[in-house]
């Protein structure tokens, strides 16, 4: 369920209450990064990559307050036919072809074709139906009131490069048809078309490579009331001896045979309920999947024999190893899915409302790629590496302090942005001005919120905007500190002006702390936010807590500061 976050967020932006937006307060910024417009436009603020398909995608300021980020990364509306590579931009490389796709639903948008042949019972006639016939009352009423509707053929919605592979699922023995159709109702598992296997078969002639092949399947291995000897042997899929997802031959596992070998997963409770089960076979072993959880790894890689057939709810070679249950879905890939496993499996869960699917249950996290520059210089902060980014979309729930929108930086996770154009106040070359609104959630030493220079010892010219340390500090400059520091667990407004003399630190608007301080070249070329000036993976002075505005000028602004501070404080509603 997607919402608007209108109401949740409290209360009315209040983007320019006093009048103006910081820039037309104090133009001139070297860099200004927030989740609001400073502009008093509506410009792009952040990136973010949602973490169930890696997909990325800009937003304004907003998007990002009305509800329109966290919708988009909690849906996942791309069907997994027309899931997409990754690349550098996001999910908008070529489309990831499958080997072979059955459903009773159309897998891409493009798709138009028939689903499925039935033949009914009453008078063994066969007719092809579309996935919009299937449910709309075409096949039912086709059938007839009493009859049964069988399935003799299962439609391969895959293509190659645009050209269907074909690789259609048939049986021709009318007795060892699935139902589709029992009795004039629809099957349906969940409110869902599905097809009823009750000891038949399909045949796809498919063929894939044995260690590099996926499969993705929403299936009930086991019929309702299995029980004790009734669960063994469920066979959802099989390619001779060499490949089946089985259970095996006890009452209390369901697992996978891979390269002829038999490995065990899971309970056999969950095989008499839909669920998806995902194969993924790589050259560093095999992984099997129940609902988005990994339940079990295989790290033998088997041999890389081709796959040529597939019996879909029967192990051909062994007479009683048959699905007592149903399928609704299979998809078969002739290569490792991992890295895309997420991205299809959100579609699938999505569409048939599997629980533990983050997409399905509206809690995906997003994370910050960029956090745009809004002064007009380009100075964009930035973290490429997953792990490392601070979230924003924290399980389904746009990042929040007081109802505005917050970057949350985990500092044992050593989440952190750097930017791209080098310093955005370098001390050793100008005067400079700097002003943060931040919380900080643990007491992590020295939580650095905003660091630049070298921070190694000996210093070149670093100051620190701290998070509270073990000796409290809101400037730390070469060693020297200023300020009682950022208060635990309380947004505040802090930063400082240095005059080209003189620093003064400032914490909610009031001076905090003043000195000089001898200043060297900077040595690290860069800006950071969340961590010391280290590289990515540092385990120290790392930032714990949430950093919703960050605004800094190569200039003192004492003059603006009253005014600069009060648009802030007006926004953040952080001191009296």
């Amino acid at each position: 369920m997607h919402i608007s976050l209108d109401s949740a967020l409290g209360r009315q932006r209040r983007l320019n209450s006093v009048g103006e937006s910081v820039f037309q307060i104090a133009p001139d910024a070297a860099a200004g990064y927030s989740l609001r417009s400073l502009t008093g436009g509506d410009p792009a603020v952040v990136r973010v990559r949602r973490e169930s398909d890696n997909n990325e995608r800009d937003f304004n300021a907003s998007g990002v307050s009305s509800g329109e980020l966290v919708n988009w990364v909690n849906e996942q509306i791309t069907p997994p036919l027309d899931v997409r590579e990754l690349t550098a931009t996001g999910r908008d490389g070529p489309i990831i072809e499958a080997a072979a796709a059955y459903s009773l639903r159309n897998l891409s948008s493009s798709y138009t074709g028939s689903v499925v042949d039935v033949r009914r019972d009453s008078d063994g006639n066969t007719e092809s139906f579309t996935a919009a016939e299937v449910t709309d009352g075409t096949l039912t009423t086709w059938v007839g009131a009493g009859n049964d509707g069988t399935v003799s053929k299962w439609y391969d919605q895959s293509t190659t490069s645009g050209v269907p592979n074909a690789k259609h699922a048939v049986q021709t023995d009318p007795a060892s048809q699935p139902k589709i159709v029992d009795g004039g109702s629809l099957v349906l598992r969940g409110n869902k078309p599905s097809i009823n296997f009750f000891n038949d078969a399909l045949e796809s002639p498919v063929a894939v490579s044995q260690t590099t092949m996926s499969v993705f399947t929403y299936a009930q291995p086991a019929a309702d009331g299995d029980t004790g000897a009734e669960l063994r042997n469920r066979c959802l899929l099989a390619s001779g001896t060499a490949f089946a997802l089985t259970g095996p031959n006890s009452d209390n596992q369901w697992g996978f045979r891979y390269g002829g070998v038999v490995t065990f997963s899971y309970s056999s409770s969950l095989i008499r309920s839909m669920n998806l089960h995902t194969f993924l076979g790589g050259t560093t072993g095999a992984n099997y999947f129940s609902s988005g959880s990994n339940v079990y790894t295989d790290t033998v890689v088997r041999s890389n024999s081709t796959l040529n057939g597939f019996t879909i709810g029967r192990k051909p070679h062994i007479t009683g190893h048959n699905t007592r249950g149903y399928i609704s879905e299979m998809i078969i890939y002739d290569s490792d899915q991992t890295d895309n496993r997420t991205a299809l499996e959100a579609n699938i869960g999505e569409v048939y409302g599997i629980a533990g699917i983050p997409a399905y249950e509206d809690t995906v996290n997003g994370f910050v790629e960029t956090w745009y520059d809004q002064s007009g210089n380009g100075n964009d902060a930035t973290q490429l590496t997953a792990i490392y980014q601070p979230t924003i979309v924290s399980a389904g729930a746009l990042v929040q302090e007081g109802g505005n929108p917050s970057l949350e930086f985990d500092g044992p996770l050593a989440r952190q942005l750097a930017t791209t154009q080098g310093y955005i106040v370098e001390l050793s070359q100008n005067s400079a001005s700097v002003f943060v609104v931040a919380k900080a959630t643990t007491t992590n030493n020295s939580g650095y919120i905003l660091t630049e220079g070298d921070s190694v010892d000996p210093y070149s010219s670093s100051f620190i905007v701290n998070g509270p340390p073990a000796t409290d500090a809101t400037l730390w400059v070469n060693g020297d500190t200023f300020g009682t520091g950022y208060p635990l667990n309380t947004q505040a407004l802090g930063g400082f002006i240095y005059d080209g003399i003189t620093f003064q630190a400032y914490l909610n608007g009031s001076a905090d702390g003043s000195g000089t301080v001898d200043l060297l070249p900077e040595t690290s070329l860069q800006s950071y936010i969340g961590s010391s000036a280290q590289p990515s993976g540092s385990t120290v002075n790392n930032f714990s807590g949430l950093i919703s505005e960050i605004i800094t000028y190569k200039s003192d602004q004492s003059a603006n500061r009253p005014a600069i501070e009060a648009n802030i404080n007006n926004q953040y509603d952080i001191y009296s």
